[in-house]
């Protein structure tokens, strides 16, 4: 009884009209699958940028609050960046009233007297892994298309501001 309606299906496709309405239904199909995948890949180098920017957002809460990062809040944030993939770090540059300092120390802190209220910066700058996709229609004539994936690095910039929350001690 199976074999008889396999039989009633093949004897039908004589003229080939299901073959070519399966060929436009495929092609689609492979588009959107790579679409798929090039999507993917975006999301996952937007989604590493916004880690970067979650990480900076919470050592800008200690700057804040202190006035400054210290070595181990520098140390910490550069392993936190360098877990998820990012290299050639510099955090030591800060910026206030439009004049980039050489650190976010302390001694940054005490020399520039740093009191509630003063506009504070955390400047940070490293190279950022990401996916690169594009089609390489010419690779071969054989191959409709040739999705290409490529790592690679983009120098990432990420500058926090905010208003100083520190008490001024008043030679403290």
């Amino acid at each position: 009884m199976l074999k008889e309606k396999i039989l009633k299906i093949i004897r039908k496709q004589d003229d080939g009209e299901t073959v070519l309405t399966l060929f436009p239904i495929a092609l689609t199909a492979i588009v959107v699958l790579a679409l798929v995948v090039m999507f993917a890949g975006w999301i996952s180098n937007v989604d590493k940028k916004d880690e970067v920017d979650q990480i900076a957002r919470k050592y800008m809460l200690k700057i804040e609050t202190n006035g400054y990062l210290d070595t181990e809040d520098v140390k910490d944030l550069k392993e936190e960046l360098a877990d998820i993939g990012m290299i050639n770090i510099n955090v030591t540059q800060a910026e206030r009233n439009g004049v980039v300092y050489k650190t976010t120390t302390k001694a940054l802190f005490e020399s520039e007297n740093i009191t509630y209220g003063d506009q504070i910066y955390l400047v940070i700058v490293g190279d950022l892994p990401i996916v690169n996709y594009s089609v390489d229609t010419s690779a071969n004539k054989n191959q409709f298309m040739h999705v290409l994936f490529k790592n690679d690095y983009i120098t990432y910039k990420v500058i926090k501001s905010s208003t100083s929350k520190t008490i001024d001690r008043g030679g403290l």
